[in-house]
């Protein structure tokens, strides 16, 4: 959907390769950003769910904490492929034309 969007001309960076790199940097402090604030809510989590445990079941909640969130990746894997094939890549269009600017590779090389 994005991508077509995108290869029919509708790509505002196209003769502004600095916008790109603006866009790219943008787009890598938001996961960066994102990946820090994940971080304290699980230390936060984390604390909370061991505040609230009697001692003796502490190791119990903790292996059972622990067990959820390893088996929830896989699921949050999956919904994520999914996602990124009902979407599409529009990366691709992204980095394809920051290639043809800078004069690089067109991906057709294998």
């Amino acid at each position: 959907m994005f991508s077509e969007w995108i290869d029919n001309g509708h790509n505002d960076f196209e003769d502004d390769p600095s916008g790109v790199t603006i866009r790219y940097a943008v787009i890598v402090a938001a996961f960066c950003g994102m990946q820090g604030a994940i971080s304290i809510f699980s230390i936060f989590a984390v604390s909370m769910i061991q505040q609230n445990t009697p001692d003796e079941l502490i190791g119990k909640i903790m292996a059972y904490t622990s067990a959820v969130t390893l088996c929830a990746q896989p699921v949050g894997q999956m919904v994520y492929g999914f996602l990124f094939g009902v979407i599409g890549l529009p990366a691709t269009g992204f980095f394809r034309k920051l290639e043809e600017k800078q004069g690089g590779a067109t991906g057709n090389e294998c």
